[in-house]
């Protein structure tokens, strides 16, 4: 439940929707909440006489839930820092390595790589960072329908840095194949919505292996030059000793 918290240590859901995050039992979930509802008198917590939660219309709050969010936010911000340290630090490797065909972050474009947690842990807020980054479009997308394709996912159960790492990978995937400024790019209440398509892996496709001049000729002429004789001049021109030597220009 701490992870589908808002920033008021709101859940929303039901209980079945509880069960199925979990991957429990329906049984076993109102067990549960049977629990964290009731008096604990072995609680460390001694507020509300030991309870971790209350019902709330559409949901429940959680009662202690600024201390763990301390807790959570602090381990989290470490784990997710380590990991934006070692992307910037592979970006800055590949500078000298850039391939010109492909569109280039300018100083106008956020850098897709900020660490969301160093300013927000609230769903809200990271989604206007989303939006700050999302990959730049030809045509409309909605802002306010993005928002509210964003808001169903999390009070469906979903985690916020789901959406955010698949935006990230998305992202990507847009500047890698040309798409990006295009009518091709998704809008942003496609992407946050309920096909979830920011669950999916946004793998870039290898680059198409160029044909050499060489391998062409062998191709064309359905042989290779140990059984043909074949020689290739300067100019593309391909000779064949053993037949007429009259020259054949490759055609264009």
């Amino acid at each position: 439940m701490l992870a589908m918290t808002d920033k008021n240590g709101r859940v929303w859901g039901s209980i079945p929707g509880l069960a199925n995050r979990a991957q429990v039992s329906v049984d076993d979930t109102e067990t549960a909440l049977n629990k964290f509802l009731s008096p604990d008198k072995y609680s460390r917590t001694t507020d509300h006489e030991g309870r971790r939660i209350e019902v709330i219309d559409g949901g429940w709050r959680l009662l202690n839930h600024a201390k763990y969010r301390a807790i959570r936010d602090e381990e989290e911000r470490k784990e997710y820092k380590k990991d934006w340290i070692a992307n910037k630090r592979a970006a800055d490797k590949a500078v000298d390595n850039v391939d010109p065909s492909r569109p280039q972050y300018t100083n106008t474009d956020p850098d897709p790589y900020t660490d969301p947690l160093k300013t927000t842990t609230d769903s809200d807020d990271a989604f206007n960072l989303a939006w700050k980054i999302y990959p730049r479009r030809a045509g409309g997308n909605p802002k306010g329908k993005a928002q509210k394709a964003w808001d169903a996912r999390i009070k469906s159960g979903a985690d916020w840095h789901d959406l955010w790492d698949g935006l990230i990978r998305y992202r990507e995937f847009c500047k890698a194949t040309g798409k990006w400024r295009t009518e091709y790019v998704k809008q942003a209440a496609t992407f946050f919505g309920p096909d979830k398509h920011y669950l999916e892996k946004w793998e870039i496709p290898d680059e198409p292996k160029t044909e050499s001049l060489m391998d062409r000729v062998y191709r064309e002429n359905g042989t290779g030059p140990q059984s043909s004789g074949m020689v290739l001049d300067e100019d593309g021109t391909v000779i064949r000793p053993e037949m007429d030597q009259r020259p054949r220009d490759i055609p264009h």
